[in-house]
Order: C-alpha cells, then sequence, then structure tokens
C-alpha cells in the first residue's frame, strides 16, 4: 500500500501541468506560465500600470503607443498605451535616442500628427509614468490596432 502511495505521490509531481491550490476563498488559483507573466492586457489602463510598476528597476517593455507629435513635427506632444479613450497616458520620453520619434516619423507615419507605433524601452515610471524610449520598432496600421492590446516585459 505504502509503494502505490508513493508511486502516486511521484506521478502527481512530475505532471507538466499547473495543479490548481485554493487561496483561501473557496477560488481556484492557477499558477501564470513564465511566458503568461511576460505579457499584460493594455485594458483596463490601472491594470496594465500596476504591472508595469511591479516590474524589476528599469525593465525593458515593448508596448503598442498611440503618439501624438506637434504641429511643427520636432516633439512628442503625447502618448497613451492603446487607442481607447481611458487608455495609460506615458511619458515617452525618446531625449536618449540617437534620432527621437518625430526624427523617424516620415519614415514610419506618412501622414498625420497622430500615428501607433510599437515602442521598446525602460519602464522608469513614477507619477510622470515615464517610458524611456530606446526604439521604434514598426508603426501598427489602423487595420492591425484591434490585435495590439498586450505590453510584454522583455530580456
Amino acid at each position: 500500500m505504502r509503494c502505490t502511495t508513493v508511486i502516486a505521490i511521484c506521478l502527481a509531481c512530475s505532471s507538466s501541468k499547473p495543479i490548481p491550490a485554493q487561496n483561501g476563498s473557496g477560488t481556484t488559483v492557477v499558477p501564470r506560465t513564465p511566458e503568461d507573466a511576460m505579457k499584460q492586457a493594455i485594458y483596463p489602463a490601472d491594470a496594465l500600470l500596476a504591472w508595469l510598476d511591479q516590474l524589476p528597476a528599469r525593465a525593458m517593455v515593448r508596448m503598442p503607443v498611440l503618439v501624438q507629435i506637434a504641429d511643427n513635427r520636432t516633439y512628442v506632444e503625447s502618448a497613451k498605451v492603446g487607442d481607447a479613450l481611458d487608455a495609460l497616458e506615458i511619458d515617452a520620453n525618446d531625449s536618449q535616442m540617437g534620432v527621437p520619434i518625430a526624427g523617424k516619423w516620415g519614415f514610419f507615419c506618412k501622414q498625420g500628427n497622430t500615428c501607433m507605433l510599437t515602442l521598446t524601452g525602460e519602464w522608469v515610471g513614477g507619477k510622470r509614468k515615464k517610458f524611456q524610449v530606446r526604439e521604434v520598432e514598426k508603426a501598427i496600421a489602423d487595420a492591425d490596432r484591434q490585435s495590439a492590446t498586450y505590453a510584454e516585459a522583455i530580456d
């Protein structure tokens, strides 16, 4: 009988699936996989901000950001993660880039002063919700905005 119990325990421990646990309130909790922990939905904004703020200091993040440049096209006027009305507004600081976002505007965004971009940079956070942009990866076409709904922590 003991041998059967030991085998059952060993089989349970060797399972590749996460074992659900109770959190004390009767709700089953399934641990997040490492891949899941690296991504966060950008809506609602408060959940995204909480996720960003719990990342290690100066964590590198990739996010879909709706950028608006000034009418004279010399600096970023505003930025928010996503294009919903209640999207998280951030300070997309591009001062440490060789060529700032406005300098690359014509390459990524053909017309207008507003464009959705995939930006990579360091989340600094704080009161201003600073995002130190390191790279403009690509423009996100209007037709693809509906699928640009995740931020991702990257190595």
